[in-house]
């Protein structure tokens, strides 16, 4: 467990630095692309996971129903994070983190009871994979957020004075 907390860290710090060499680059005009691209980590476990239930040849009402969620989860995330990188930009890094959360409590609802008569189940490191992975999209996020005042030559708040 603290191997996992240390990777968490080290996924949040690279994350960050990651968001600040894009906010350079990209400046704030890709905020809302970015937000979008946050969530690929969830549509790629998702996608892991579907195949991997094929494989296994879950039910197939409880995969459909796992499948549709997941779209709903990923389609709710980006209208959240294209509508909050220009309302709210603090909140966008929240949203590859909300749409996690939401997406492991669906795999696990609806998904479990198949796991458990079957012969496969899903690895655990790539669980945890894509839990670090949407650690480091969100951080990466987090540098875009502060809005550069264009009345305060284009540096940030904290650079003003």
């Amino acid at each position: 467990m603290r191997l996992l907390i240390r990777f968490g860290l080290v996924a949040a710090l690279l994350g960050l630095a990651v968001g600040v060499l894009l906010r350079a680059v990209l400046a704030r005009r890709r905020f809302a692309l970015l937000a979008t691209l946050a969530l690929l980590p969830t549509a790629a476990h998702a996608a892991y996971l579907l195949w991997l239930a094929s494989v296994a040849r879950l039910p197939r009402v409880p995969v459909i129903v796992f499948g549709a969620a997941v779209l709903v989860v990923l389609i709710v995330g980006v209208a959240l994070g294209r509508s909050w990188a220009v309302r709210r930009p603090w909140l966008v890094p929240l949203v590859p983190l909300g749409a996690a959360i939401v997406y492991g409590l669906a795999a696990t609802a609806l998904l479990n009871a198949g796991w458990a008569v079957t012969e496969y189940s899903p690895d655990a490191v790539v669980g945890a994979v894509y839990a670090l992975g949407s650690l480091f999209v969100a951080a990466a996020l987090a540098p875009f957020a502060p809005r550069l005042e264009p009345g305060a030559g284009g540096r940030p708040p904290w650079r003003r004075g």
